[in-house]
């Protein structure tokens, strides 16, 4: 059998196993069934779907490298890349063939392969659905689908931005494969815009079927629930029905369609359903309850990571007795006080930054600094071990970056940082600088979410600020090669 099909074809036969989940915090394997088997009934639906946002919690997914991990050392977020032979050495210079110590090119295919692997179990749902419509119970039926489309096209494009040009320097360049059914036929690659347009589509498909399904019960609210409505819980860490408008506007926006995307920037935030965080209900201590170090109102969608605790030990030190080294994921004092202002008039108060009372960091020496946003020290708080993969803030800088009006822009800009404590911008400034001060807040905001090196390439800027050499890249380093083990899911 040749290789491709072989590979795949050992993807499908794990894939056929059923997966089973103990309330929302475990998914657990079970033994391998039958395609009929698994979905004779509502639950092997669910199961399968929630078997799916766990491998997107995996360490080659979202649970490491496409958030805090691999693709925010490439936005030049940490230190400890002094070695050029070490993993965060060689992929701060952007060396995606490094084999050695951690491998880079490894992580590179860990990432291609953890993502089409998810594909290909919502496909499995998607291939089986619309006969077993009879086994669905409520709204589940409609959620289940629309949840599948959702993460179909949510995942091609990450793969798309992190694998292929940028829109504006190659609509029509060779893009990946947009895999549709559960085949092991190996698919052609489509064209950038061709797969821009197919994520569109299934955004679409996601939200018709979504669109009565608005509620959002937060996070929180969940916390000690004993109800066994598994599929209708939770829904900030699923990819719900302002998720879908979420990514809809990212998407436009990707494709310079300012219009469009300003449309559902505007949707997801005047559906008031997701909260900046006040300042002053912020908690800090993550021994506690009530600590929220990610800001969880703010999560539009959001990944459980049952693994957490075990990474934030790893990469984000909590001891005072730790030392840098470089499998850390640490940051200056000098770094973090230029990226969040702290010496310019009224931007130390920033709630985000190291000048903040609450703070949100571990300074466990004079220079080394650690992000706190992923500490998981009470198991209890199901806010803690959550990955924010879209937040409200971001709605608000693709709605400032948008709309037509510079001033218009700069009263979207400002209601995240009048929320920030930082000072806010006067209406009367021209594009520039607008444009400048929206670059300056994602660098802010999303410190270890892994959405600000897609900025840079959406923006096709080649100077960034703590590279370990000089202070520009090339384009061609905005593009991950496609894996050396052949190309498993497309020729």
């Amino acid at each position: 059998m040749p290789r491709k099909l072989f590979i795949y074809t050992l993807l499908i036969a794990l894939l056929a196993g059923s997966v089973s989940c103990n309330k929302w915090l475990t998914v657990n394997p079970k033994n391998q069934t039958s395609e009929a088997n698994q979905f004779n009934n509502e639950q092997g639906f669910i199961d399968v779907l929630w078997g799916t946002y766990q491998q997107l919690a995996a360490a080659d997914a979202y649970g490491l490298n496409q958030s805090f991990g691999l693709v925010d050392v490439l936005a030049q977020y940490y230190s400890g890349k002094t070695a050029i032979s070490d993993y965060y050495g060689a992929a701060a210079r952007y060396d995606y063939s490094a084999t050695s110590a951690y491998n880079v090119q490894g992580a590179v295919e860990g990432i291609w392969k953890a993502d089409y692997g998810a594909i290909a179990q919502v496909n499995y749902i998607l291939k089986n659905i619309d006969s077993h419509q009879e086994v669905f119970t409520g709204d589940n039926y409609a959620r289940i689908k629309g949840e599948a489309y959702a993460i179909r096209a949510y995942l091609h494009f990450d793969l798309l931005r992190l694998f292929a040009a940028a829109p504006q320097q190659g609509a029509d360049a060779t893009g990946i494969p947009y895999m549709t059914d559960f085949t092991v036929r190996p698919q052609n690659k489509s064209s950038v815009s061709q797969v821009i347009a197919q994520c569109i589509a299934d955004l679409n498909q996601a939200k018709s079927l979504l669109v009565n399904d608005k509620d959002i019960d937060k996070i929180a609210d969940n916390q000690g629930s004993t109800s066994n409505d598994l599929a209708g819980m939770y829904r900030q860490n699923h990819l719900n029905y302002w998720a879908v408008n979420a990514e809809l506007a990212r998407v436009y926006l990707y494709n310079d369609q300012k219009d469009s995307a300003l449309y559902y920037a505007r949707q997801v935030i005047n559906s008031q359903k997701f909260t900046l965080m006040a300042a002053a209900d912020i908690h800090n201590d993550p021994s506690t309850i009530d600590a929220d170090l990610s800001f969880s109102s703010e999560h539009v969608f959001s990944l459980y990571a049952s693994k957490g605790k075990a990474m934030a030990d790893s990469y984000f030190k909590s001891s005072t007795g730790s030392s840098a080294d470089a499998v850390d994921l640490y940051s200056t004092v000098s770094f973090l006080n230029t990226i969040y202002q702290t010496q310019s008039v009224g931007y130390s108060s920033d709630v985000r930054g190291l000048g903040a009372a609450k703070s949100l960091w571990n300074q466990i020496s004079s220079t080394v600094v650690y992000s706190k946003k992923y500490w998981f020290d009470n198991a209890s708080n199901v806010r803690e071990g959550l990955i924010p993969l879209i937040r409200i803030s971001e709605m608000y800088y693709i709605a400032a970056e948008c709309s037509p009006l510079v001033s218009d822009g700069v009263a979207y800009l400002n209601v995240v940082r009048a929320a920030r404590l930082i000072p806010v911008l006067e209406t009367d400034i021209d594009a520039a600088t607008l444009d400048q001060e929206i670059m300056k807040e994602y660098q802010k905001e999303f410190y270890a979410e892994g959405q600000l090196w897609f900025y840079y390439k959406r923006k096709n800027l080649l100077t960034i600020s703590n590279l370990p050499e000089g202070n520009t890249i090339s384009e061609a380093n905005f593009v991950f090669p496609l894996p050396q083990d052949e190309i498993e899911f497309g020729l």
